[in-house]
């Protein structure tokens, strides 16, 4: 994978404020007692793979393990980098942060094998850009990925009115096309995450999933359907069950 050089990050309008309010709405939960952090995400692929994840926090609620047992991925802040190593790779990811938290640049280290880097590129406060791929949005929800490292495939997405508040990133787990998001940790990036939930995937204009959520009196998902399209008819693919501590 060719590594880019390293981009300026700028943070100067109304999407950047959208995420300012994202962020003062969760803080004020935090400090209020009443935020919710994701204990274990339960998932089922119909007719193909089934398991868990289970999340773990310092006193900070800051997520530093993730996985089923006896794999579980660890990760440590250090100053401006979050360290991920992934026992079961085995692979360590280190997130390279600015001054503001953003993620400027990923090191992958496969021991050896194929390791490599990436840098971002954001705008107005998201992630725009980076190997192969850039990123539209629009009032703060991930819209348009284009990805030009095969055939220019272009994904886009709708959304519903309900505001994520979930701490980890989990759109890996229930993406059609988990390579269209950079991110395959559950790490929270800051720029990385959309301000609600999607329930529509098209690919090059044909439709592709449908997803469907339950939510908790407070608004967090408890269960996430999706299904997909096969020759136009929409068919149940996966469950995600999701508890919180």
């Amino acid at each position: 994978m060719v590594m880019m050089p390293l981009l300026v990050i700028t943070l100067n309008s109304c999407f950047g404020e959208k995420m300012i309010d994202i962020e003062k709405e969760t803080k004020k939960e935090i400090e209020n007692g009443k935020t919710k952090l994701v204990k274990k995400v339960t998932f089922n692929w119909i007719g193909e793979q089934s398991g868990y994840t289970e999340f773990f926090y310092n006193d900070k609620q800051q997520l530093i393990k993730s996985g089923a047992n006896p794999y579980y991925d660890t990760y440590k802040y250090e100053n401006n980098r979050i360290i991920q190593d992934n026992i079961h790779i085995p692979q360590t990811i280190i997130y390279n942060l600015d001054n503001n938290g953003y993620v400027i640049k990923m090191d992958i280290d496969n021991k050896g094998h194929d390791d490599f880097s990436m840098a971002f590129e954001y705008f107005n406060g998201y992630l725009a850009k980076t190997v192969g791929h850039t990123y539209t949005w629009d009032d703060g929800n991930l819209v348009k990925v284009v990805n030009g490292t095969q055939h220019f495939d272009t994904i886009t997405f709708t959304y519903n009115n309900v505001l994520n508040k979930m701490n980890i990133g989990i759109t890996t787990l229930y993406n059609y096309n988990p390579e269209v998001f950079i991110d395959d940790s559950f790490l929270n990036l800051k720029g990385w995450r959309s301000k609600n939930f999607p329930i529509t995937a098209s690919e090059n204009g044909v439709p592709s999933f449908v997803y469907s959520y339950i939510y908790d009196a407070d608004g967090y998902p408890t269960e996430i359907k999706g299904s997909n399209y096969e020759e136009k008819v929409q068919k149940h693919r996966f469950t995600l069950t999701i508890t919180y501590y």
